[in-house]
């Protein structure tokens, strides 16, 4: 409150230490209201506001504020997932990039569809890092980082891994070959047994030596049955079969 009717006021803002003193001006803060930045944590603030009209100009300087506690973390970088989206891979993320200086960060993963959204928390995913499973084959995977200071929290998470594929397929029983080893008979191969849900097998016939061994390809015996001609006599045959998903590929023979 003034007397004598000033006609203009003018305002300074001014950064002072924990006990009010030491002050010096911000710059660039003259308006009558002043946003607080992470600069002033642990500070406290005055302002001097000064009225003039026709006579001259007097200042008065406002008390101090209490101390100012630091605000809550602010992400400047979003976190990174990184690994192989394939069951059975690890993922790691990254905390991202903050101000506010974190004291702490805290970890939650997430399932979601394959646009990466539609997302729900993954129970007990809670760590730096996360082990895909069967569950997680068919969709994408996100990581929220919560940062902590003295000012409270704020998460960020991270972009959509992309679509997570099963493993590739394990072969657990031989492929196996029937038909009669005879010029002229045709010869066919079961595929075996795969685990992880093969999509798809190609074949590839061999012919080998009197013992099994020393095998080369036969050129275009790539179906799932063969006959035999007059080259074959004398050799034995083999069949390799590669299973495939979307996860990758292997072979038995």
């Amino acid at each position: 409150s003034w007397t004598n009717s000033p006609t203009s006021f003018a305002y300074r803002w001014r950064r002072c230490d924990a006990a009010g003193g030491s002050c010096a001006d911000i710059a660039g803060a003259q308006a009558t209201t002043y946003t607080l930045t992470s600069a002033e944590a642990g500070s406290t603030v005055r302002v001097v506001v000064t009225a003039t009209n026709g006579g001259g100009s007097t200042s008065a300087t406002s008390a101090a504020t209490a101390m100012i506690a630091a605000g809550p973390p602010a992400n400047t970088a979003l976190p990174v997932v990184s690994g192989t989206a394939r069951s059975g891979q690890t993922l790691s993320t990254t905390d991202g990039t903050w101000t506010g200086s974190p004291t702490g960060f805290a970890y939650q993963w997430r399932r979601c569809d394959t646009a990466g959204a539609g997302c729900t928390d993954i129970a007990g995913a809670t760590a730096r890092t996360y082990a895909l499973d069967a569950g997680d084959v068919g969709e994408t995977i996100r990581s929220v980082v919560l940062a902590t200071n003295g000012g409270g929290s704020a998460s960020a998470t991270s972009a959509a891994t992309a679509v997570v594929v099963p493993e590739p397929p394990a072969n657990t029983a031989l492929p196996q070959i029937t038909g009669a080893a005879v010029n002229g008979a045709q010869l066919s191969a079961s595929t075996g047994t795969w685990t992880n849900a093969p999509t798809g097998y190609a074949h590839q016939w061999r012919r080998c030596d009197a013992a099994g061994a020393a095998c080369s390809n036969i050129g275009g015996a790539t179906q799932g049955t063969y006959t035999l001609t007059g080259t074959d006599v004398g050799a034995t045959l083999r069949v390799v079969v590669t299973a495939i998903n979307p996860g990758g590929q292997a072979g038995a023979t």
